[in-house]
C-alpha cells in the first residue's frame, strides 16, 4: 500500500466517522438495524433468552461491549505487527497494517454512532 492510498483511506474513515455524527446518521443506523441488531435478536431468540424490552438492550450492550474489546485488541496487534514491520522496512506492509487496524478501531466507533442516531434509542 502505497503512502497516498494509507492517506486516501484513512480520509474515508474520518468522513464516515463525520458523516455518523451528521444529521442524516440515521440512515446509517437502519443499516446497522438491519444488519446487526435484528440479526442479534433473533440469535437471541434461538439461543432461548429473554429478549423482551431492556433485557434485549442489555444483551444488546454486553455482546456490542465484548465484541468492541475484541476488535480493539486485535487492533493493537496488528499495530505492534506494523511497527514491526517498519522497523523490518517492509513499508508496504507496514502501511497495509495500519489500515487494517485503523479500521478495527474505527468499526465499533461507527456502529455505536449510527445505533444511537435512530429514533428512539437513548
Amino acid at each position: 500500500m502505497t503512502k497516498k492510498a494509507l492517506n486516501i483511506y484513512l480520509v474515508l474513515l474520518l468522513v464516515l466517522v463525520l458523516f455518523a455524527l451528521s444529521p442524516f446518521a440515521f440512515l446509517g443506523g437502519l443499516v446497522v438495524a438491519l444488519v446487526l441488531v435484528i440479526p442479534a435478536g433473533v440469535a437471541f431468540r434461538l439461543l432461548g433468552l429473554d429478549i423482551s424490552g431492556r433485557n434485549f438492550d442489555s444483551l444488546l450492550e454486553a455482546s456490542f461491549l465484548g465484541a468492541s474489546a475484541l476488535l480493539v485488541l486485535i487492533a493493537f496487534w496488528v499495530f505492534y505487527r506494523a511497527a514491526s514491520a517498519w522497523d523490518a522496512r517492509q513499508f508496504d506492509n507496514a502501511r497495509s497494517s495500519i489500515a487494517i487496524g485503523a479500521t478495527l478501531i474505527t468499526l465499533p466507533l461507527l456502529v455505536h454512532l449510527f445505533y444511537h442516531a435512530l429514533p428512539g434509542i437513548g
